[in-house]
């Protein structure tokens, strides 16, 4: 309901892998068309390459996520507990950071990897929340930051 060039900064956390990549790009066009010029788009997703690797390098083990869903804590091998984060909660897609990149340029954004608790814009860090940095990843997309 945001009229065009109205927003300065958006926030989206662990909400777009819950849309398909299709309407996932409509979801990142439109808060194109409404941010500023100069404006900014956070991004935080469930991180594929990071749960992978975490697997990897923990002998299989992804029993530490347990919290995060019901149906990680309710599987019973490691490879239901990957899906269970890649795929739970209704998720319809999963990002790593060359496919989350490559819908904010198709959406119009040029994007900015970033880590937990960094940011282009200091005051995006003021009024978010980042949340699990041990699975997440997150981007931000700008006009020209």
């Amino acid at each position: 309901p945001y009229s065009t060039n109205s927003v300065d900064m958006i926030f989206s956390s662990h909400f777009l892998e819950h849309f398909s990549y299709e309407d996932g790009l409509k979801f990142l066009k439109e808060c194109r068309r409404v941010l500023k010029p100069g404006g900014l788009v956070r991004l935080v997703v469930p991180d594929a390459d990071l749960l992978v690797q975490y697997r990897c390098d923990n002998y299989g083990d992804l029993n530490d996520f347990n919290e995060i869903n019901d149906e990680c804590e309710k599987a019973k091998t490691q490879a239901a507990k990957l899906h269970a984060l890649l795929y739970g909660s209704d998720h319809k897609a999963i990002y790593d950071q060359e496919t989350l990149s490559e819908q904010l340029r198709e959406a119009g954004f040029v994007s900015h990897p970033q880590k937990f608790r960094t940011s282009v814009y200091s005051q995006m860090l003021i009024e978010s929340l980042d949340s699990f940095p041990c699975l997440s990843l997150y981007m931000e997309g700008g006009y020209s930051v």
